[in-house]
């Protein structure tokens, strides 16, 4: 109610119920992240952990992501 800008920050995304609600979604925005911030299309100081900031993430949908899943060691965190 008292936004003043240029000191207040906010941020929307119109579509933020169906990305964080959803799987899929959310994972396909990670790996956008990911690939802008390796890129250079977006700067932030999280490149430097994004390992750390994204859990190790599979597709079980995606032959490839199965296979990778099944034969990697699991600490109990991932999405």
């Amino acid at each position: 109610m008292n936004f003043k800008e240029g000191v207040h920050l906010a941020n929307h995304m119109s579509n933020a119920n169906k990305v964080f609600t959803n799987k899929i979604a959310t994972l396909e925005t990670l790996e956008v992240l990911k690939l802008n911030l390796q890129n250079g299309v977006l700067k932030s100081e999280l490149f430097k952990s994004i390992k750390e900031f994204t859990p190790e993430t599979y597709r079980l949908d995606m032959v490839s992501d199965l296979h990778m899943f099944l034969n990697s060691p699991n600490n109990g965190f991932w999405i």
